[in-house]
């Protein structure tokens, strides 16, 4: 503060009689839409002393009255927003790249809290000496800010009259504060109401219709309609009084028409048009009053971001026409319902929609020069999969496999029986033409002995019959002893089956009778099955996707969930045409043999094979390398 006050200070008070003799002439037409549009977020009892509509406003003020002042090296307006508020805002400069001057800072925050005229003509700017002068803005007898002004050096007959000048310039931006300031909170208790029941919970179309009637009865009128643009087009989505209705009827489509009109123009449109405006294209509008008594009709574009989401239509069959007060009144609804109305349409999205959104801010942040760490990220997951589908390697196909013997031979029950012994079971290496289990034979046995004497009662009854010379009789009995023999020698081979031999050396993959002695067999059930002890064969299951990869002869390597540190090399043997289904997929059977087998191999070990069928790139083949281990992984705990 000492240098604040180093050479000379003086202090002036306003002067009460300033306010009766402005000469600026308080133009009720140009408070814009943003004067009546809260500019903050924060709950407060007042309105705001400036809005963004009102700053063209203050910076054409400004300029006028540095141009009009001689001498005046630069200026500046600081304001409060609200009431509420300790922190100042510089919300105008003169001229446009004038360098912030820090002394000034301390100066307004004096001049503001005083309320008193402030002039310091020990300040220096650059290489120059200047004087500085303050004049305090008041709203309603409450500080709200002040104007600054950098002045060249002038003798001190000069400094009191552009005291008293800029005293008087100041009272139009005083007035022009107040008048925002009442006509915001006037205006701010229908701006409240009409955002609350657009953002209630609710679809778009109900609480878009609550709106419209609140609206229509707020101001008194007819219709009022709610209209979402989508590009050069319109869509009603509420109208007042009525929750459902049918946009094909000539009302509505008159309407939508008045609302594209608008939107195409960008700019609220009232019918019948002011004398001091032109250049709106009024055709729909005026079909619209045509049809309603010639009264009123008026359009106001909702915007979110500078870009309109929607349009409101209001509509009056009588009374009188849209004041220009009232008029900027819905455009101050209309304005704090555009992030509403783009809110409200983004819940209702479809997923499509939303994720082209998603897409779309992406490629913002992305083409942006900020957020350098998540264009970093972005470019790495980019980079990795390019490198990963263009760095080749190895082309596998990977399946399923199994382990079979080259050659598997059944061994059935030859005869209906019981089990009277058993002497193998499955997993023991057997030679050719040892006894693996035997039947129990007594029942044969006694009806071979059964058909033995019918055979020696025939014999004797058929000499009788050859004595006594009777051909009938010998032909008869002739018939029936074949018969017996036949049926004698059936039982002894049947005798000789009940002994179940192995057909040659190898080793039984199924079968374990040792729990079932005197349990009977039917003939023809399965008993036992072996594998020859040398030559075996992978089955794989191929995939239907894969299939076509494959071809005879080429090679491979297995690994078994029994041996997984051991890669066994096969060779691709044969494919069978028929696909079969497992578990909701397409397999094909691929047969391929083993060049030179481990010792350790069994039949029934099962595991992934792999078939290299050409080249691809490195990120491919890391697939298929992930679904092979899970494919083994499942073998492991036992899928």
């Amino acid at each position: 503060m000492n240098r604040i006050f180093a050479e000379k200070s003086q202090t002036v008070k306003s002067p009460d009689t300033a306010a009766n003799d402005e000469r600026c002439d308080l133009d009720e037409s140009r408070q814009g839409l943003g004067d009546a549009v809260p500019g903050d977020s924060s709950p407060s009892d007042s309105a705001p002393y400036f809005t963004p509509g009102l700053l063209p406003d203050i910076q054409f003020w400004l300029d006028w009255q540095s141009r009009m002042i001689s001498g005046v090296v630069q200026a500046s307006v600081h304001l409060h927003h609200q009431p509420d508020r300790s922190d100042l805002q510089r919300v105008a400069v003169w001229p446009e790249n004038a360098a912030e001057f820090l002394e000034i800072e301390s100066l307004v925050q004096h001049c503001t809290a005083s309320g008193e005229v402030v002039s310091n003509t020990g300040s220096v700017l650059g290489k120059e000496k200047v004087e500085v002068l303050l004049c305090p803005v008041t709203v309603n007898g409450i500080g709200a800010g002040a104007v600054s002004f950098v002045l060249q050096s002038r003798p001190e007959s000069q400094r009191d009259a552009v005291t008293q000048l800029v005293q008087w310039c100041v009272v139009w931006l005083q007035k022009r504060l107040t008048a925002a300031e009442a006509f915001v909170s006037g205006n701010r208790s229908v701006v409240a109401q009409a955002v609350d029941l657009l953002a209630a919970d609710g679809p778009l179309e109900v609480n878009g219709m609550k709106l419209c009637d609140y609206l229509a009865e707020t101001y008194a009128c007819t219709l009022v309609a709610l209209g979402l643009a989508d590009g050069l087009h319109v869509r009603t989505v509420a109208v007042s009084h009525q929750l459902v209705f049918d946009r094909r009827v000539t009302r509505i489509t008159e309407l939508e028409q008045a609302m594209e009109e608008c939107l195409d123009q960008q700019q609220a449109i009232h019918v019948p048009m002011p004398t001091e405006e032109g250049g709106s294209l009024t055709n729909a509008h005026n079909i619209v009053r045509d049809n309603h008594n010639q009264c009123a009709v008026h359009s106001v574009p909702v915007k979110s971001r500078d870009s309109i989401v929607a349009v409101l239509i209001f509509v009056k069959d009588s009374g009188t026409p849209f004041e220009n007060t009232r008029g900027r009144q819905l455009q101050a609804v209309a304005e704090s319902l555009g992030p509403i109305v783009q809110l409200q349409r983004a819940v209702n999205q479809s997923l499509l929609h939303r994720a082209g959104s998603v897409l779309k801010r992406t490629a913002e942040k992305l083409t942006g020069r900020e957020i350098t760490r998540f264009k970093c990220l972005v470019g790495l997951c980019i980079l990795v999969p390019l490198l990963l589908a263009l760095v080749p390697a190895t082309h596998r196909v990977s399946a399923t496999a199994m382990l079979e013997g080259s050659l598997q031979q059944a061994i059935a029950a030859p005869v209906s029986g019981y089990v009277k012994s058993v002497h193998v079971r499955a997993g023991d290496s057997v030679t050719q033409g040892q006894v693996l289990a035997t039947l129990d034979d007594s029942e044969l046995r006694i009806e071979s002995l059964k058909w033995q004497s019918e055979k020696d009662k025939l014999t004797k009854e058929y000499q009788q019959a050859w004595a006594n010379r009777d051909k009938a009789q010998v032909t008869i009995l002739a018939s029936r002893l074949e018969q017996a023999e036949t049926r004698l020698r059936l039982v002894a081979e049947n005798l000789t089956h009940t002994k179940m031999e192995a057909p040659f050396d190898g080793m039984l993959i199924s079968g374990d009778l040792s729990q079932q002695v005197g349990v009977p067999v039917e003939r023809g059930q399965l008993l036992f099955e072996i594998v020859p002890l040398e030559g075996y064969k992978v089955i794989l299951h191929v995939d239907e996707f894969d299939i076509g990869q494959v071809t005879k002869d080429q090679p491979g390597t297995l690994r078994l969930s029994g041996m997984p540190e051991e890669l066994i090399d096969i060779q691709i043997a044969s494919i069978f045409p028929l696909a079969s289904n497992e578990q909701g997929s397409s397999f094909f059977r691929v047969e391929a043999h083993i060049p030179n087998p481990p010792d350790s191999l069994r039949p029934g070990m099962q595991g992934v094979a792999k078939v290299a069928v050409g080249r691809a790139s490195i990120g491919s083949v890391w697939t298929r390398s992930l679904r092979e281990k899970f494919s083994l992984y499942r073998w492991y705990l036992g899928f």
